[in-house]
């Protein structure tokens, strides 16, 4: 295989170029990976990398920047399944209905997030402050009020204090930081 694709195709800094035309071979798929069809079948652009060069197809290969795309030689790397799962974005989901990012940590419902690069910082904060899943439950809780408080007697909203989560939240990233 390795000889194959030498004939073929020439590496380059981010991929696989195809001798004949000098173009950037395969084509992007939505999830980010590319494909290259080589001698009928379809193959992941990172893994014909890594034959061209070792001449071999590893079982796992991490892409060490989390960015499916790129598929430079240095951004590969041989990994274990458990190595390669920690690169995955586990909590997040994209849901159609609503147009949003779902986030769940420690199986609970966090929120729905315009955009990915929040649910995953979002995430990431979660993880810095090692809550319990009691901890999250409590939380929410106290987000839930404050956006939606009950109403009294009189049908006036009632006012529950509860703390500003931005605030608590940095000031444990802090913590955490300088411990």
């Amino acid at each position: 295989m390795k000889q194959i694709l030498q004939d073929k195709f020439e590496l380059k800094y981010d991929g696989l170029y195809s001798k004949k035309t000098g173009l950037r071979a395969g084509c992007q798929r939505k999830d980010g990976y590319r494909n290259i069809y080589v001698n009928g079948k379809t193959y992941l652009e990172h893994r014909l990398v890594w034959c061209y060069v070792h001449g071999y197809m590893p079982t796992e290969l991490d892409h060490i920047d989390r960015n499916k795309s790129n598929n430079s030689l240095t951004n590969l790397r041989e990994a274990t399944r458990s190595q390669n799962n920690t690169n995955k974005e586990y909590g997040v989901e994209y849901y159609k209905q609503t147009n949003r990012y779902r986030l769940t940590f420690k199986k609970k419902h966090i929120g729905y997030f315009k955009n990915k690069e929040d649910a995953l910082a979002k995430r990431k904060q979660l993880e810095l402050l090692d809550w319990t899943s009691d901890e999250i439950d409590q939380v929410m809780q106290a987000e839930e009020q404050k956006t939606a408080p009950g109403i009294g007697p009189d049908g006036k909203p009632i006012e529950t204090p509860t703390p500003d989560m931005n605030q608590f939240n940095n000031q444990q990233v802090l913590q955490q930081a300088t411990a």
